[in-house]
């Protein structure tokens, strides 16, 4: 019988700072995880309707839109 093989993980990380998105990108990729990312509030919340990760990971302080409310948002 043929073993079924899991789908990557995908992961949604939020943050504003480019160069902090950059490096968990390229380490959860390395970990065999598809990684999306945004730097704003708003982008976050389309993000997540569209890509449905199963983590994500938020800065809690953006200039637009705080991360306690991108949370409460994608909650």
């Amino acid at each position: 019988m043929k073993q079924m093989q899991s789908a990557r993980p995908v992961v949604l990380v939020i943050d504003d700072n480019p160069a902090m998105r950059t490096v968990i990108r390229e380490t959860l990729e390395v970990a065999g995880m598809t990684v999306f990312g945004t730097d704003v509030g708003p982008t976050a919340v389309a993000s997540f309707e569209q890509h449905v990760p199963d983590l994500v990971l938020l800065d809690i302080v953006m200039p637009d839109m705080k991360g306690l409310e991108t949370c409460s948002r994608i909650r």
